[in-house]
């Protein structure tokens, strides 16, 4: 104790050493033997299913899980409770709750011929509704606009995951039958804030680079009219002609 303290096993040696003519009793402690409490023990009993549990309860010794309900009575049999706790968990901004692992995927399948009196399927009208598979020439200036700043603008983060992008088009080209798909498509459609110093190094002289070379106009996403689905982010536009721009990028002039 106090600003001076020494470990406390060399002070039970020390004080053990002013004993030892009396004699030192010695027992197993503790910590001498290997801990196994945290090691699981093997189950030798049948799997039993979850619906087929029995739960102890103060008012019936046993009652099934299948049957078990914990809400208030006032709380239960809800007209349309079950669809309104999917329309809520399904729809919740959350990445994979368990609760999603219950409900099976929808099917697109049945819900595009419900609706085949339409001139479009809804995956064509939501592709477009997106601007996926049709963009006009004002909503790619407004996209372009709107998603100025890059990594800093929410904006930018949204859009990107709507189109391939230039800076994928290398994993994309060169996949082969070794590619991790899934990886490559959740990289496509998850943005993820890379740190790497090559990126830093960008980030802290690329407005430096612009004021050392001749007028850069500062570009969010440029969205392709011919193909939608496609686009990329120049870091700056020079001139006004669109057949002849210069790209400013982080690392060298296009």
């Amino acid at each position: 104790m106090g600003p001076e303290a020494h470990c406390k096993y060399v002070g039970l040696v020390l004080h053990a050493l002013t004993k030892l003519k009396e004699g030192i009793i010695t027992q197993e402690t503790c910590t001498q033997v290997l801990q196994t409490f945290h090691q699981a023990k093997k189950y030798t009993g049948s799997p039993v299913k979850m619906e087929h549990l029995v739960l102890r309860s103060s008012k019936n010794p046993m009652m099934a899980l299948k049957t078990f309900d914990p809400r208030p009575l006032d709380c239960r049999n809800i007209s349309g409770y079950d669809d309104q706790v999917r329309s809520i968990w399904l729809n919740f901004t959350v990445t994979n709750p368990p609760i999603r692992q219950v409900y099976a995927p929808a099917n697109v399948y049945a819900i595009a011929n419900d609706h085949d009196y339409q001139d479009k399927s809804p995956e064509d009208m939501f592709l477009q509704s997106i601007h996926i598979t049709a963009i006009t020439h004002d909503e790619q200036e407004s996209i372009e606009i709107k998603t100025r700043g890059e990594g800093t603008n929410k904006f930018w983060r949204e859009e990107r995951l709507l189109h391939l992008h230039a800076s994928m088009f290398g994993r994309i080209c060169t996949a082969t039958d070794r590619t991790d798909f899934p990886q490559l498509a959740e990289s496509l459609t998850r943005y993820k804030n890379i740190k790497s110093s090559a990126i830093i190094h960008g980030r802290k002289y690329e407005a430096v680079a612009k004021d050392q070379s001749v007028s850069v106009n500062e570009s969010g996403i440029v969205v392709s009219l011919d193909v939608p689905y496609i686009g990329c982010s120049p870091d700056g536009l020079v001139g006004d002609d669109g057949d002849g721009k210069f790209v400013l990028h982080k690392s060298k002039m296009v």
